[in-house]
């Protein structure tokens, strides 16, 4: 299944994946970047595998967000949705073009039964 993830001149909540094809978009593509946007003690309890921890809540997020490549493909996500929300306002307005957030957050993805690591 071929997935695009571009952002165009739209609303970014259609952006948002459910767990499902998240998780199928992860497995079929290897050069994805997955962003957990939690805390750090949040994150050490339990993520998704391949995960790279940026805090939505540190002061240097969007510093982080910058040094980051635009270009590239990155799945986002944090506990329930609401800060992975905020996150893709922020990329979009950094310039990035390609990006999707786990709709509902780790909530839905446990719920679906999909494996965490620690």
């Amino acid at each position: 299944m071929l997935l695009v993830v571009k952002l165009a001149a739209t609303t970014v909540p259609e952006y948002r994946l459910s767990a499902e094809i998240f998780a199928d978009f992860l497995t079929d593509n290897d050069d994805v970047i997955l962003l957990d946007i939690r805390t750090s003690m949040e994150y050490e309890q339990g993520h998704i595998d391949r995960a790279e921890l940026i805090d939505y809540y540190q002061s240097d997020f969007k510093t982080k967000l910058a040094e980051l490549d635009k270009d590239a493909t990155y799945l986002i996500y944090c506990r329930s949705g609401n800060r992975s929300s905020n996150a893709l306002r922020i990329m979009q307005g950094m310039g990035f073009t390609n990006f999707a957030d786990l709709e509902g957050g780790i909530r839905t993805w446990v719920m679906a039964k999909k494996e965490l690591v620690k």
